[in-house]
């Protein structure tokens, strides 16, 4: 039997959520998954931290409380689990390790929101030149891979979810292959997990990262990946499970993980 899991989630905790826990945690129940990891924003660094600061700061006494009321809600209809997605880590790194001492998280993510200084949702996508600012994103995904405390590292290449969404444009990466297999290279050598997003479906057909950069990682020793929608309301969280787990297989992978007091747990694909 299948094991659906979603390990990257948002609430109305994050600033671009409206969507209550216990909501989600329904949701989600509703779909027939096992497991949910509810992954709020905790942003560091400017503009994101500025962001967050100006459209709600991160409410640590709200979050534990709606956590509890969603696990009280849901019952044993579904595992809950509290995690929390780190963005931008290097860009403050103080910052980065208050989030940490909130709670014993289950699965902590590491991501980038930023590209050079601006948020990469609002980056002109459409600009003539823009394989110098992905090379950029992509050399800081680095810096964040060797420095960062995490489990899970989501959506790398997230731009180019971002570019298809605003300007319907594909990009790839492929001009800076040679710093994308750094970045496979140092979570694989690490013993760290790379998260397959599920929300590449909606607008690219596949998750993000893409299927050959997920097989390059298993080619380059990652052993651990993760499956998150990054569903921020009911209607995608849990999404995409299946497609994704199938371009797991077609990448090499034979199992995915879900953490547990940061440990993982692998479920076979």
């Amino acid at each position: 039997m299948a094991y659906y899991s979603d390990f990257h989630s948002h609430s109305d905790i994050s600033p671009d959520s409206k969507t209550d826990m216990v909501d989600l945690a329904r949701a989600a129940a509703d779909k027939g998954l096992q497991e949910l990891c509810i992954t709020d924003h905790w942003e560091c660094g400017s503009p994101c931290y500025d962001w967050q600061l100006r459209k709600k700061p991160f409410d640590a006494d709200r979050l534990l409380e709606r956590f509890a009321a969603a696990q009280s809600a849901v019952g044993d209809r579904i595992s809950l689990r509290l995690g929390l997605e780190i963005g931008n880590w290097t860009q403050d790194e103080a910052h980065a390790k208050e989030g940490l001492a909130i709670y014993p998280f289950d699965c902590v993510l590491c991501s980038l929101h930023t590209i050079k200084g601006f948020d990469a949702y609002f980056f002109d996508y459409g600009c003539e030149d823009i394989e110098p600012f992905l090379t950029a994103y992509m050399e800081e995904c680095l810096e964040l891979a060797q420095k960062a405390d995490f489990d899970s590292f989501a959506h790398l290449t997230l731009p180019l979810r971002y570019a298809m969404i605003h300007v319907q444009r594909r990009l790839s990466v492929d001009h800076c292959l040679d710093v994308v297999d750094e970045v496979l290279k140092t979570i694989a050598q690490r013993g760290l997990a790379l998260e397959a997003n599920t929300s590449g479906f909606r607008t690219l057909g596949e998750p993000v990262p893409s299927v050959s950069i997920l097989r390059r990682f298993r080619e380059l020793g990652g052993e651990l990946v993760t499956i998150g929608s990054d569903g921020h309301n009911e209607q995608n969280v849990g999404s995409y499970l299946e497609e994704t787990q199938q371009a797991l297989r077609e990448s090499g992978f034979k199992a995915y993980a879900t953490f547990t007091k940061r440990k993982p747990i692998l479920h076979t694909l």
